[in-house]
């Protein structure tokens, strides 16, 4: 099962690149049915949903392309007009090609739409948008059939606005005969780039931004050219994760499609700036609980219903999130709980009380919003928190191993402009040096988010890649010829290393302990114990490589488990080198209580404290040091005071 593995309470500070709209380049795919030719869509988001999408263009005969953010779909070669369950059922978008074939060919066979599991979301207003237009609509075995050879212009009024329907409905009205009219048509930034799309192809749709518009059908339409607006959405959700944890830039953003969040978002204590194409949130000092009900657009989405209430439930006091666009979208509310958020629902009604702090735990992911609800939440929450089932976020949120790769790149050059200055001008470009600062700290963040990708692919991979860098280093850039002979040279020195560690152990132990207490035994008794010895030290040392994948590499294991113990033993050292008042039996409970007393500031000051109040672990060789030296002293003083009673006494 895949899942996402979080060690909540990290800040967050850097820039994001906000992918295209999936909501928008779904419905566009589609539309590029309507032509006979080839239409190019760029700033494609690689997501699951989209990959679906071009499985199902695909297997109705259209010819596909996609690369590198472009995709080109080739409507001329379309054959079959048939979207078969298979594929519809695991994406709700699927249904957008019923409008265009119908369009475009008279005729189309579309299974009945599935996706996300929550709540139901009808296709009456699909159905009766092309009853309208004169289609013949006919449900069989889970299929819908509609059929109408030539489609007139009618006029139109949903209930209330779907974006689905309204989607659906224009791209089969603009190759009707006559004028269509769309009453509370969907009003989203995604229809708004739909119509500019169709009216770039040759369609005349009027009244675009508002909740009416007009479609004036034509015989045919041809290919263009058109780039994806950026998603709000994903947006919205890095908004919100800055308002918690840190200092976000967005690049590549809408700030106009998203003025009711950055509203709300401010209300509840956050600050942002804006400028074209780009978002600044910063942390809020203090959450304010504020309420949220959802609307259609422009009101606060429902798609960030989720983001929203995990946000509230770090605020200061009680909120209310009402839904009223889809009623039964609360799934994740009991996985929040598990995280220890205090959430009651009514209805539609959501009451979150605000906590001081969530506890990460083990929770499992219901829908696309969902999955990024609880990352939002596992992100503010103490501890761990694995999110299960995350292949939802695929569906809507664009992976980032590409923007790592590009990160590299960007460093690489930065650099070598950086040394040729140095070089040939002697100057520190205080400029670079700022960048290749940025650029680092970017590229941690990247790789950061990066295993958490491979985490969730497969969750027992190794991701810690430190303790590998010298053994990158030797295959891809020693010569040949020396490779073997150093990967030997290796091999000999870890293995004699190994055995005369292990050697040396096992007789410390069986002359200095064991014979002590073991006495009047034969040479071979004592051999043989110092075989079990030797055995009991290789088990040790296993067990100390088996627990070195939970620190950040091997070489700060060592100095960890160096630093709790090399302290103490250089304090004994000390004493017995140069300080000849303290005896042995002192110098031992000094020891014994120092050890001690490491171990306890380890704990508290190391293990369990957060990373931006933690004692870094070097100090613990001083501290040790000191601690021996001045409790041998005390252990000493105390001793001599012991002894120096009885012997007053026998001289009065």
């Amino acid at each position: 099962m895949d899942k996402f593995i979080i060690q909540g309470k990290k800040p967050l500070k850097g820039e994001v690149d906000i992918s295209g709209a999936k909501n928008a380049v779904l419905p566009m795919m589609s539309a590029a049915l309507l032509a006979n030719g080839v239409t190019t869509i760029h700033k494609v988001p690689d997501l699951r949903d989209t990959r679906t999408m071009i499985r199902l263009l695909e297997l109705i005969g259209a010819e596909v392309e996609f690369d590198n953010g472009s995709l080109k779909i080739d409507g001329s070669t379309v054959n079959k007009l048939e979207a078969p369950y298979e594929l519809v059922k695991t994406m709700r978008a699927s249904f957008y090609v019923m409008g265009p074939l119908l369009g475009r060919f008279g005729k189309v066979k579309v299974s009945l739409p599935g996706g996300c599991a929550w709540g139901p979301r009808p296709v009456d207003f699909h159905l009766m948008g092309m009853e309208k237009l004169g289609a013949d609509v006919t449900l069989n075995q889970g299929y819908i059939l509609a059929t109408g050879s030539s489609l007139n212009g009618a006029h139109i009024r949903f209930e209330y606005s779907s974006v689905g329907a309204t989607g659906n409905v224009v791209m089969a009205a603009v190759l009707a005969k006559g004028t269509s009219v769309i009453e509370n048509a969907a009003r989203e930034p995604d229809i708004v780039q739909l119509c500019e799309m169709l009216n770039m192809m040759g369609a005349k749709i009027t009244g675009l931004n508002t909740n009416i518009l007009t479609i004036d059908g034509v015989t045919e339409l041809h290919p263009t050219e058109i780039t994806v607006i950026p998603d709000r959405i994903e947006a919205g959700t890095f908004l919100m994760a800055g308002v918690a944890l840190g200092d976000i830039t967005l690049n590549h953003a809408e700030p106009s499609h998203l003025q009711t969040v950055l509203d709300k978002l401010e209300e509840c204590g956050a600050s942002y700036t804006t400028e074209p194409g780009k978002i600044h949130m910063k942390k809020a000092d203090k959450i304010i609980a504020i309420d949220v009900t959802t609307e259609v657009y422009p009101g606060f989405p429902t798609d960030l219903q989720a983001q929203w209430m995990a946000l509230m439930c770090s605020a200061n006091g009680e909120s209310v999130v009402t839904d009223t666009i889809y009623h039964d979208r609360f799934t994740h509310i009991p996985e929040l709980n598990r995280l220890g958020a205090k959430i009651s629902l009514h209805d539609n009604v959501a009451t979150i009380e605000g906590v001081k702090s969530l506890k990460g735990a083990q929770v499992m992911s219901t829908d696309i919003r969902a999955s990024a609800s609880l990352i939002l939440a596992g992100l503010m929450a103490d501890g761990q928190t694995d999110v299960s089932r995350i292949y939802h976020i695929d569906r809507g949120y664009e992976k980032i191993e590409d923007k790592l790769h590009v990160v590299n790149e960007e460093k690489k050059v930065v650099n070598k402009i950086y040394v040729e200055q140095l070089q040939h001008n002697d100057y520190d470009n205080p400029a670079l040096r700022k960048q290749m600062v940025a650029l680092s700290l970017k590229e941690k963040e990247l790789r950061e988010d990066a295993k958490e990708i491979i985490k969730k692919v497969d969750s027992g991979s190794e991701t810690n890649d430190k303790d590998y860098v010298f053994l990158y280093f030797i295959l891809h850039y020693l010569p040949k010829g020396l490779l073997g002979l150093l990967l030997a040279v290796i091999f000999s020195a870890a293995m004699s290393s190994s055995a005369s560690g292990l050697n040396s152990l096992a007789a410390t132990t069986a002359i200095d302990i064991y014979k002590r207490n073991v006495a009047d035994k034969s040479d071979k008794h004592y051999v043989t114990a110092t075989q079990y010895f030797t055995l009991f030290w290789g088990v040790v040392a296993i067990g100390f490589a088996c627990i070195s994948s939970l620190f950040e590499n091997l070489i700060q294991l060592v100095n960890i488990i160096g630093s709790i113990f090399y302290g103490t033993v250089l304090g004994i050292f000390l004493v017995g080198f140069y300080i000849k008042y303290i005896k042995g039996n002192a110098i031992f409970i000094g020891a014994c209580l120092s050890q001690t007393i490491i171990f306890i500031i380890y704990y508290f000051y190391i293990h369990i404290q957060p990373e931006d109040d933690k004692l870094s672990y070097l100090w613990l060789n001083f501290i040790g040091v000191v601690l021996t030296l001045v409790l041998s002293y005390i252990a000493q003083l105390f001793s001599d005071k012991q002894n120096q009673t009885p012997y007053k006494k026998e001289l009065a």
